[in-house]
């Protein structure tokens, strides 16, 4: 039989599967509790200096190295709510890629995509991980006719561990790192098509990229990594130029 799912002070079950201590158990866990979680200690941000809003070719070419050099990458997008019945969203409007130092926030709502974000979301060879994965896909594919590539939705590795609910960021940051990701309401309901984004929409924006990161390698980098390459069978001059240093296989991230 299998270890037995651990329960600390503050009350969050945390599998030992989730920290490679043995054997995934049979057992229905429980989502850690509201109280729990605020009992935890605040997840341990990126500052603001090390969020960027690419604008530029300079910027692009500073998060190609640094996404480059990682090989994987949090992903999330943000759209701008809608409160009125039957009126149809029309993100995303922010894109957000994030290594473990930095965060780069794309701001998409009217301008459309670069190039370069575009082969990075295209890219088989760059790893894209986050939560709820599904919903992000369709939008992107509508609005620029981008297909994901290469990407891993880090909810479903919770389910072989006993997690037969949809774990999100909260939940799996309490669980795996053992900390509190605030994820403010009136920030996540915030206009995301402005121009000039708040100091906290940019963190919420980072926040949401990094943490599922940070949880994915915490475990292990889990479940197997599907590369599909929507570029088979066109043509070589067809095919999409990818950034620098992401247009050949990346080593496997430790």
């Amino acid at each position: 039989m299998g270890e037995q799912p651990e329960v600390d002070a503050a009350g969050i079950t945390s599998h030992p599967a989730a920290r490679h201590r043995g054997p995934v158990g049979q057992r229905c866990l429980d989502h850690p509790s509201r109280d729990g979680i605020a009992a935890l200690p605040q997840y341990e941000r990126l500052p603001l200096s090390r969020i960027h809003v690419v604008q530029s070719v300079r910027d692009e070419d500073f998060a190609i190295a640094k996404m480059a050099e990682s090989g994987i990458v949090g992903f999330d997008t943000e759209t701008k709510p809608v409160f009125q019945a039957g009126q149809a969203a029309d993100g995303p409007h922010i894109i957000q890629l994030a290594t473990l130092d930095h965060a780069f926030i794309f701001q998409v709502g009217g301008l459309g995509v670069s190039q370069m974000l575009r082969e990075c979301l295209e890219s088989p060879y760059l790893v894209k991980v986050g939560f709820g994965l599904n919903s992000d896909r369709g939008p992107l594919y509508r609005k620029f006719g981008i297909k994901l590539q290469n990407v891993v939705d880090v909810s479903r590795a919770f389910r072989p561990l006993g997690y037969k609910q949809r774990v999100g960021a909260k939940a799996s940051v309490a669980i795996v790192l053992g900390m509190q990701l605030k994820k403010s309401k009136k920030v996540t309901t915030s206009n995301w098509a402005n121009r000039r984004l708040s100091p906290e929409q940019l963190q919420y924006a980072a926040d949401d990229a990094q943490a599922g990161l940070a949880v994915y390698l915490a475990m292990g980098c889990p479940g197997p990594t599907k590369t599909v390459d929507a570029t088979e069978g066109r043509p070589e001059s067809k095919r999409p130029k990818l950034p620098p240093r992401l247009d050949e296989p990346l080593a496997t991230p430790k």
